[in-house]
């Protein structure tokens, strides 16, 4: 029996639209997709921005952690596991989903 293959999701954060949000970026065979998104999010002020990418972090606020909880809670009942925080940053999760064949 062949063993469970699973895609991937991790939790990251950019910008595009002009604006900040967590998002989940997910790796199948098929290569990489956003998996879902949050409302814009708070960032630290006086953050710089290179490309896509805010140089810094998105700030501590409570509204922030209630909008990572809420891509978090989508994500679970849209079948993803949770593999728990696995970076330096509070929104730094992983996740797999298994894949059907």
């Amino acid at each position: 029996m062949a063993s469970p293959s699973y895609e991937t999701a991790n939790v990251v954060w950019g910008k595009w639209d002009r604006h900040t949000r967590f998002w989940a970026r997910a790796v199948d065979p098929r290569g990489a997709y956003n998996a879902g998104e949050t409302f814009p999010i708070d960032t630290n002020a006086g953050g710089a921005f290179c490309g896509s990418e805010v140089a810094g972090s998105p700030s501590g606020t409570s509204r922030n952690h209630q909008l990572l909880d809420g891509l978090l809670l989508r994500l679970v009942n849209d079948g993803w596991e949770s593999l728990g925080c696995v970076g330096e940053g509070y929104w730094a999760y992983s996740l797999r989903r298994r894949v059907v064949s």
